[in-house]
């Protein structure tokens, strides 16, 4: 039987959420894995009658990719709308990540998922518990 080939994207998105599932964050006296909280938001439908059910599911056109709904000054918590090669994000995907960062999240595009975890890092900061050993290449 043949697989279907994943997407560029879908490539990048599975390399950050791998490398995602490896981290841990420290909150109060709490070790969190951040594989448990953070996800990815599936609105990619291109057929007319999948994207019409997920409409009614309450799946918006435009919302980002990534979420990692971390609280942390002056943030409440950060979206990352991830591209491969030389893609942009659509009008709405632009329109969703201006409304999170009216609203006090941090939001960001980007290309490969490299720079989606230099963002996560930077995001998380102090949170993220620097012991973790485990790496993805």
């Amino acid at each position: 039987m043949n697989r279907p080939v994943p997407r560029l994207e879908d490539k990048h998105q599975i390399a950050y959420f791998e490398w995602i599932r490896t981290q841990h964050i420290l909150v109060g006296d709490a070790r969190i894995a951040l594989g448990s909280i953070a996800y990815h938001t599936p609105n990619e439908r291109k057929e007319k009658h999948e994207r019409q059910r997920l409409w009614r599911l309450g799946v918006l056109n435009g919302v980002s990719d990534i979420c990692v709904p971390v609280p942390h000054e002056p943030y409440a918590g950060l979206y990352i709308e991830l591209k491969a090669h030389k893609n942009k994000p659509t009008p709405e995907q632009d329109v969703f990540l201006s409304r999170m960062r009216f609203l006090g999240y941090d939001a960001h595009w980007c290309t490969g998922w490299d720079k989606a975890r230099e963002i996560t890092e930077s995001y998380l900061g102090d949170l993220l518990d620097r012991n973790t050993k485990a790496t993805v290449q």
